[in-house]
């Protein structure tokens, strides 16, 4: 073996030496509220977990997620599909808009009056915005 040989090896060595010491695990993921994703390691696994969600709702879901996958679909075409069929299932559901300084108001037959409206919200974040650098009380 030739000195320029040796040379080479001995550099394809130093390069690949720190590639062993990588460690491929990600660690454990923290997730916390009502339904949260936590994804852990490289292979595409997604966990999400449901407070209130049977496993049986949970696997129909899963079905109805992995169609829209395998299929290619658009998921807002999805969307725009399922609120057709939810009004054709159940006219007469309130309506929830949200309103861009963060409060929403729903509109619809409510449990004590033919028609019956409630609004809430949060707009703090908003007033925030929109106060900035100008006296607003």
């Amino acid at each position: 073996m030739n000195i320029k040989t040796s040379g080479l090896c001995i550099l394809l060595m130093l390069v690949a030496l720190p590639c062993g010491s990588q460690d491929a695990k990600t660690g454990a993921a923290e997730t916390s509220g009502i339904c949260s994703p936590a994804v852990t390691g490289n292979n595409n696994q997604f966990t999400i977990n449901c407070q209130g969600l049977s496993q049986e709702q949970g696997a129909k879901m899963l079905r109805i997620l992995n169609k829209v996958l395998a299929h290619q679909l658009d998921p807002e075409a999805v969307m725009t599909k399922l609120d057709e069929i939810l009004k054709a299932v159940n006219p007469n559901i309130p309506v929830k808009t949200y309103f861009c300084n963060g409060m929403w108001r729903t509109a619809g037959p409510g449990k004590n009056a033919g028609f019956e409206v409630s609004m809430g919200g949060d707009d703090s974040v908003f007033q925030e915005m929109a106060c900035k650098g100008a006296s607003c009380r």
